[in-house]
């Protein structure tokens, strides 16, 4: 059994910086959206080969997806199941079985396809942003210059709600159809509660939490789709910098106000979702001893 640890989510809700955390322990590599380096046509392996690995090396001459791309060459299938079948043998051989496989792919697809197969054990971190902090930053992508119709916004705040709404609750269906062994953290909890977070991943993991993993350098990746950015900023700034920050922008908003008051049953999901782990008293009683 290979075991892989998937992290689903919505676009743009910290899931680098929770694959960061997870590729800091020395059982854990982070490999990025695999699925997205597994696509087909152009968004897939043609133009993956024209990119770089996190690791700083060309994808062929990478320690990782060199041996993977060349095996995928060799044996070319458009199903999914097949490719991540041909990751996976990759990973055990290159790494050793006792590591961990971490996958960001964070869309239901590729989860779905790694459940069906009978050699991954499967654990799946469901990482949920307070819907508040995701539409002012989905709002901010949609003002920026190059967007389809440029800076205005495209969608409306509301309407930004009820899509982070759908796309979580599709996940965590899924998790509950498949009997996934599973994790919901909160983006927030994970900023401010590192440690206690950290002790729940590990649990769900079956490792012993690492002090790595609070300032995380993404030396633990080999990413080649993703947000490869920040993991080879990462990778070569100090621990400092590195260190687990929370993106507080929508503390300084109000434009999402309104549709939080008109959205009274996503606010309930959102407040089990992100602050559901109870880790304040956990936080408390650890400082306290």
């Amino acid at each position: 059994m290979i075991r892989v640890l998937y992290v689903a989510g919505a676009s743009h809700s910290g899931s680098t910086l929770l694959h960061l955390v997870l590729a800091a322990h020395s059982r854990c590599v982070g490999l990025g959206e695999v699925a997205r380096t597994l696509g087909p046509g152009e968004d897939g392996l043609a133009l993956t080969l024209q990119r770089t690995c996190s690791c700083g090396s060309a994808p062929r001459d990478c320690a990782f997806w060199g041996e993977a791309i060349s095996r995928l060459s060799r044996h070319p299938g458009n199903a999914l199941e097949d490719q991540y079948r041909v990751v996976l043998a990759t990973f055990a051989e290159v790494f050793g079985p006792e590591r961990i496989l971490v996958d960001s792919s964070k869309s239901p697809t590729p989860m779905h396809a790694l459940a069906r197969l009978p050699e991954v054990d499967l654990r799946v971190a469901h990482l949920i942003k307070d819907v508040r902090a995701w539409v002012t930053s989905q709002d901010d992508l949609q003002r920026q210059p190059g967007t389809r119709e440029g800076s205005p916004r495209l969608r409306g705040m509301a309407r930004l709600f009820r899509e982070w709404y759908r796309k979580n609750r599709e996940i965590q269906r899924l998790i509950s159809e498949e009997d996934l062994r599973g994790l919901r953290l909160g983006y927030e909890e994970l900023c401010f509660f590192p440690e206690a977070m950290i002790e729940k991943l590990c649990e769900l993991l079956g490792v012993e939490p690492e002090a790595s993993m609070l300032s995380p350098d993404g030396s633990g990746c080999h990413v080649l789709r993703g947000n490869k950015a920040a993991v080879y900023h990462a990778h070569r700034s100090d621990t400092r910098s590195s260190a687990i920050q929370y993106d507080h922008r929508w503390l300084c908003r109000n434009d999402w106000l309104l549709p939080s008051l008109l959205h009274r049953r996503i606010m309930r999901f959102n407040r089990t979702g992100v602050y559901g782990n109870a880790v304040v008293p956990h936080f408390r009683r650890r400082r306290m001893g």
